[in-house]
């Protein structure tokens, strides 16, 4: 059985009703198991497939993790995890704030801890968790800062971009970082970008921005082309086409064959010199200031490194082309925007390049209605495809 295969078997195990079982032996008959539920759902293609539970039970509430990534199994053990034998694969559950990968969670989840730690008096609210992979927490007290999880192994790059990245963007200041995974920044200024796509921009407006936005990426330091590169997301299409197609089998067949369209694409077209990019870079990650619109700050900067300007712009439009699915009150006429920005693109870096990347960025979007299972979510996965096969038919136009 292919890897692929595998984890589509591991999806579908998590996430029916036979997992009851499972999750009822790993809580055990004091807490009395009365309901669960699956809460959000993590599959990176090759990496492993991890379901979040919220579990109900006589004595209260709990969240669980079922995972078949990677983890130290001391550890898992240490912290009152269990591995499992079920439905013939080998799966690792833990209770969070525990994580086996980032032993850091729980400081970063107490606010007792965190305020010691930072040396203030702070309320948190946890932003995002994915299992053994990095978890964010917003503090706030005297300012706002934000505590950063990630594994033990990536502590080391990940402060070494905060601190490379501020030398040429304004990006988050390191306060303070503990050996076991935490990195405490201070946050930057200003609200995201999402604000002024929001705010129905006239076409003067966007141009401007996009100016800003253009300076912004030109400017980042020649140093960050000296990191380690990673790969683009749309040079990953072919694994987030057989993600998608295990979220929804439905569209399996179509999803798959997307990504290995791009990918060809992609290997069939001239991107140009590596030059240095953010690597993750969209509305969520840069900040503007509401009154002038300036940019302010620039986050999330884990991907920094040498790449193709293509995949940032792309990375960027792909994104936008989404947000009307996401909110379509919100963001209902952003299509201009997004149009014009594509036109202003493309003149730097070329139609084909900037499709590619984009259909590979909507493609690698397509299963994440799949993973809060909220109502409605097969049709978001199904507009998502269809936006990914038009940035695709874009890119193939203008060879």
């Amino acid at each position: 059985m292919s890897s692929a295969a595998i984890e589509k078997a591991d999806l579908a195990a998590l996430t029916n009703e036979g997992a009851s079982h499972m999750l009822a032996q790993f809580v055990g008959p004091d807490f009395g198991l009365n309901s669960w539920r699956v809460h959000a759902v993590h599959h990176r293609v090759g990496g492993g497939v991890s379901v979040g539970y919220s579990v109900c039970g006589e004595v209260g509430e709990a969240y669980v993790v079922a995972s078949t990534a990677r983890v130290d199994e001391g550890r898992l053990r240490d912290d009152g995890g269990e591995i499992f034998d079920f439905e013939g694969r080998r799966y690792f559950v833990w209770r969070y704030p525990f994580d086996p990968q980032l032993p850091a969670l729980p400081l970063a989840c107490d606010p007792q801890a965190l305020s010691e730690f930072i040396g203030e008096s702070v309320e948190i609210e946890l932003l995002a968790y994915r299992p053994t992979r990095r978890a964010v927490v917003r503090a706030d007290g005297n300012v706002t800062y934000f505590a950063k999880v990630v594994p033990t192994s990536s502590l080391a790059a990940v402060v070494g971009r905060l601190e490379l990245a501020r030398e040429s963007m304004p990006s988050p200041q390191v306060v303070r970082i503990s050996d076991d995974g935490l990195v405490l920044t201070r946050a930057v200024p200003g609200v995201p970008l999402s604000r002024f796509l929001a705010s129905r921009p006239s076409l003067p407006d966007a141009d401007a921005m996009f100016s800003r936005l253009a300076q912004l990426v030109e400017g980042m330091g020649e140093p960050i082309t000296h990191l380690k590169r990673r790969k683009a997301w749309a040079e990953r299409a072919g694994a987030y086409g057989r993600a998608a197609g295990a979220a929804l089998p439905a569209i399996s067949r179509e999803s798959v064959q997307l990504g290995e369209r791009i990918e060809a694409l992609i290997a069939a077209t001239d991107f140009g010199p590596l030059v240095p990019t953010h690597g993750d870079f969209y509305e969520a990650n840069v900040f503007v200031d509401p009154a002038s619109w300036q940019i302010s700050g620039v986050i999330d900067i884990d991907t920094l490194g040498p790449g193709y300007r293509a995949h940032d712009w792309g990375c960027l439009l792909g994104h936008m082309s989404v947000l009307e699915d996401l909110s379509p009150q919100r963001y209902r006429g952003i299509g201009p925007v997004v149009e014009r920005w594509r036109d202003l693109a493309a003149r730097e870096v070329g139609p084909a390049a900037l499709g590619a990347s984009a259909a590979g960025v909507v493609l690698s979007l397509v299963a994440g209605p799949a993973k809060a299972r909220k109502r409605g979510w097969e049709q978001h996965c199904r507009t998502r495809l269809a936006i990914a096969n038009e940035w695709m038919s874009y890119a193939q136009a203008g060879r």
